[in-house]
């Protein structure tokens, strides 16, 4: 029902404020509202129910009563960092707020790993970089080629001889001028020597024979037509703990960035969007996958560990329902402000809209099922916190979201008024869904006033304190002046009694001298008359 809470820790515990907390909430938010506003605008016309479910999950994430941000947040070593995140995730890929979680997430993976990894002598950590050139193909079906080309590559000899742990990560953006997708694979392995020449030939086999079962045939820009590969090895103490974060931050990145979400053509978003479950575009392999990772990479045979023998069981299929989507995001919301209360007690929380986590808000009681009941059964009840008010937007969405499945039902019964009807409220929707939200931004803006207002009243009363405080202080002054002085006089006379000192030291020193020498001259005219 609700799913773990996930921190994005944006600045290092010993410099703090580094990075704008609120900053980066609300760029993250920017981004997934813009598109999921161009989302909903495409599946109006030619989305599937999914498609319209996605959009709205991906607008209750990026909303900014979802996002929040936190100071003064506490780690287990007792250091202080400045946090952001969402308090109900849709784990959606081209969601930032989730993608920049799942990234966090991948990366602490991946630091667990290199502690306690024990490898053998010969054995080092590289980082690979696998690239191939640009086709005019779909970001589903590029990261589908490289998922293959890299299933090929593991299964090679070159690789399984040398290659016996690691992690990969795929990444895409699209070009600017051109508008292709180009994809590129990151891999973090431990491994022996690799041959660069001979990388270059096996991953050049492998993507063109995946493109080549594709009807495509690949054209290399290099001068001896491979495949341009990088590999490199961290060396020395400190650059090589800097080289190795980076690696890391490359190998868990994001798959896209926000820009190029936003690059992405009508097609191949309503594309993505329609999908059921989205490749996997991080995994781990080799002896990083077994359960124990106190081992020592002694291992000749590359696998991914023995599989588990598990009952299998059927999960219910979750229903794509807009009033189930509410309610759920509802509890999902109260439960982690009162698991962050009580993770970070001394820390400060707000969302970007400007309201902060108070501890004594309500806990859910209910319980939440997901499944459609009879008519006749009574709704659950849920505490008023729980339910958002009721509004135009939410109202209109919904039936926005019921009109595909309404004009199916329409065409089947060959009901030709309906149809009329359905097709024209579908048009009339859009318009109507823009003045509700003009209208909530109306209100928004005067509860905004009302802050400001509000905040123009503690500020008077600052510069009536601050006044207080310079009246006090010019009080203060000729008294603190007669101490300085005194002070003064004070510290020449301690000087004058220093210099006195040292002169007579410097007296005694010479007297000391003297008798020494008319000693010296005594003995030795005695020995002399001796």
């Amino acid at each position: 029902m609700t799913k773990l809470l996930q921190i994005n820790q944006i600045s290092q515990p010993k410099a703090r404020n580094v990075r704008d907390a609120f900053a980066i909430g609300s760029k993250r938010s920017r981004l997934t509202l813009e598109l999921a506003a161009r989302l909903e605008t495409l599946v109006m016309s030619s989305g599937t129910e999914k498609a319209v479910y996605n959009a709205a999950k991906l607008a209750k994430c990026g909303s900014v009563a979802n996002v929040w941000t936190g100071i003064d947040l506490h780690n287990s070593d007792g250091e202080a960092f400045d946090g952001v995140g969402a308090l109900w995730a849709c784990s959606l890929p081209y969601c930032q707020n989730c993608a920049a979680v799942k990234a966090t997430r991948h990366r602490r993976r991946i630091r667990q790993t290199l502690g306690h990894l024990k490898p053998r002598v010969g054995l080092k950590w590289r980082f690979i970089t696998l690239t191939s050139p640009s086709v005019p193909a779909s970001p589903l079906e590029v990261i589908e080629v490289y998922q293959t080309a890299w299933a090929l590559l593991r299964k090679r000899k070159f690789w399984v001889d040398r290659v016996k742990a690691g992690y990969r990560g795929i990444e895409f953006t699209i070009n600017d001028s051109t508008g292709l997708v180009h994809c590129h694979l990151h891999c973090l392995a431990l491994s022996k020597h690799l041959d660069y020449d001979a990388l270059r030939s096996e991953w050049t086999d492998c993507i063109a024979l995946t493109w080549k079962r594709r009807g495509v045939s690949l054209h290399f820009k290099t001068v001896d037509q491979k495949a341009i590969v990088k590999v490199i090895e961290p060396r020395g103490r400190e650059l090589g703990q800097k080289a190795m974060d980076a690696a890391i931050l490359e190998t868990a990145k994001y798959c896209a960035d926000g820009a190029a979400w936003a690059s992405l053509s009508d097609a191949h978003l309503i594309e993505v969007a329609n999908l059921e479950r989205f490749p996997r575009l991080f995994e781990s392999f080799g002896e990083t996958r077994n359960n124990s990772l106190d081992t020592i990479l002694d291992n000749p045979d590359l696998n991914d560990g023995e599989k588990s023998q598990t009952l299998k069981t059927t999960k219910p299929k979750r229903i794509n329902d807009l009033k189930t989507l509410n309610l759920r995001v509802n509890v999902s919301r109260t439960y982690q402000k009162a698991h962050l209360i009580r993770r970070f007690p001394v820390a400060k929380f707000q969302t970007l809209d400007g309201r902060d986590f108070l501890p004594s808000e309500p806990k859910f009681t209910g319980t939440l099922t997901l499944v459609k009941k009879p008519k006749e059964h009574k709704p659950m009840k849920l505490p008023a916190i729980l339910l958002d008010e009721t509004s135009d937007i939410s109202r209109l969405t919904d039936e926005l979201g019921h009109i595909p499945s309404q004009l199916k039902d329409a065409a089947r019964r060959g009901d030709e008024t309906a149809l009329a009807a359905l097709s024209d409220r579908r048009s009339q929707l859009p318009e109507l869904i823009q003045k509700a939200r003009m209208s909530d931004f109306g209100k928004r803006l005067s509860v905004a006033r009302s802050r400001v207002a509000a905040f123009d009243i503690e500020l008077q009363n600052a510069v009536r304190r601050a006044g207080t405080l310079a009246t006090k202080v010019e009080t203060d002054v000729p008294v603190l002046q007669s101490e300085i002085e005194q002070l003064r006089s004070a510290s020449a006379e301690a000087h004058h009694e220093r210099d006195n000192l040292q002169f007579a030291a410097k007296q005694a020193r010479d007297e000391l001298e003297r008798i020494q020498n008319e000693r010296e001259s005594l003995l030795l005219a005695q020995f002399g008359t001796n």
